[in-house]
């Protein structure tokens, strides 16, 4: 029979689990930041990118049909002819109508909604300011994103950050922040 003094030794002890626990809460501690930092680069990044291409299909369909559409859903499907209308609110001759060559852009918008929502969560208006002769200018609306990532928004399109002026300005509500795009359009252009 062996004596106790000789038994296996069981388990860890308190040090080794104290000593454990402490390295994992210092490597997490460095990592969490780090990696939530990279995704808000990659957030930021996707919607730039999504304000860009929307920047691209209104311009194709300006060129393509003569005047800006009323609505993003415009560059999804175009309407039937009775109730297009372009960025002015008048109505779409069926010349410029018979033009249209899209869909413009790649992701699906149904028509008679006021919104679509994008990966991140963040809801993109598609309805904008109508054209006017004091306001020159198409907003796109983005409501839920977070602040960091408005921040990095406007560094990456304005090349600086402020968010009262430039193509990019927003307003941070608490917990989300509401951006809005302003897309340059010529004085009296519809």
């Amino acid at each position: 029979m062996r004596s106790p003094r000789y038994r296996r030794r069981r388990g860890f002890t308190l040090v080794e689990v104290v000593a454990t626990v402490a390295i994992t809460a210092l490597l997490a501690a460095i990592t969490i930041p780090t990696v939530r930092g990279q995704l808000q680069t990659g957030e930021a990044s996707a919607l730039v990118s999504e304000l860009e291409n929307l920047q691209t299909a209104i311009s194709t369909y300006k060129n393509d049909v003569g005047r800006y559409p009323n609505s993003i859903v415009y560059l999804s499907q175009l309407p039937v002819l009775a109730s297009t209308v372009d960025g002015c609110g008048n109505a779409l001759p069926q010349f410029q109508y018979n033009s249209y060559r899209g869909p413009y852009i790649n992701r699906t918008i149904p028509a008679g909604t006021t919104q679509y929502v994008l990966y991140s969560g963040d809801t993109v208006l598609t309805t904008y300011q109508a054209l006017s002769a004091l306001n020159n200018t198409i907003s796109i609306n983005i409501k839920g994103v977070d602040s960091t990532v408005a921040t990095l928004v406007d560094q990456a399109i304005d090349g600086t950050v402020n968010n009262g002026s430039g193509m990019v300005t927003w307003v941070n509500h608490g917990q989300s922040t509401e951006l809005t795009y302003n897309i340059p359009t010529r004085t009296g252009s519809c």
